[in-house]
């Protein structure tokens, strides 16, 4: 999901749902941002250990460690772009957006099945 900001970048709202997945679902954001030609300014989370390892700048030993490197990775296609922590509390948009996303996506997964 997508805002404008006024200068015309895209902004990116990501929520944990579970650990694993959404660190998936993360880079799967990242991935339709480069696939859709967006620049966003800025990528929000409320998962504080996601933010917190990608914008580390240290090697990530733990479990999660290949999924962290991925999002790096994926990252770097947006120099400008920020990652930031946004609590939950405060992205309760986002997260009815994401849902109407979703059943959106699972509606037209079914049309075509």
């Amino acid at each position: 999901m997508k805002r404008r900001s006024r200068r015309g970048g895209a902004v990116v709202v990501m929520r944990r749902e579970g650990w694993p997945a959404f660190f998936t679902v993360v880079g799967l954001g990242i991935s339709w941002c480069i696939d859709s030609q967006l620049q966003p300014e800025f990528i929000f989370s409320d998962c504080l250990n996601l933010v917190t390892k990608v914008n580390g700048d240290w090697q990530d030993l733990s479990a999660l460690s290949g999924l962290v490197s991925q999002i790096r990775l994926l990252f770097s296609n947006f120099p400008e772009a920020s990652l930031k922590y946004l609590p939950r509390q405060f992205n309760a948009n986002a997260h009815c957006l994401a849902k109407d996303a979703i059943k959106s996506r699972e509606e037209a997964h079914k049309e075509l099945f």
